[in-house]
């Protein structure tokens, strides 16, 4: 299994604050994801369970904020 997920939902990321909701849904999203490997390892040793983010993406959404992140490090959606 394999989800998309935000380095934003890090709490070690967090260092702007701001944006909530979406924090709160990412850090939600990836305990329940940490909580589901660890069971997961001891239920069906071979599944893995696998939580990708990307980095930030070139959308719309991401673009007023592309001056935040490091040169190189805005990632192409295609």
């Amino acid at each position: 299994l394999a989800v998309l997920s935000a380095r934003v939902g890090s709490i070690g990321d967090n260092r702007a604050g701001g944006w909530y909701g979406y924090r709160a849904s990412k850090a939600a999203l990836n305990m329940l994801l940490k909580c589901a490997a660890i069971e997961l390892a001891r239920r069906a040793p071979g599944v893995k369970l696998l939580a990708f983010h990307p980095g930030t993406v070139d959308t719309p959404l991401s673009r007023p904020f592309h001056a935040n992140v490091p040169a190189g490090n805005v990632q192409s959606p295609g």
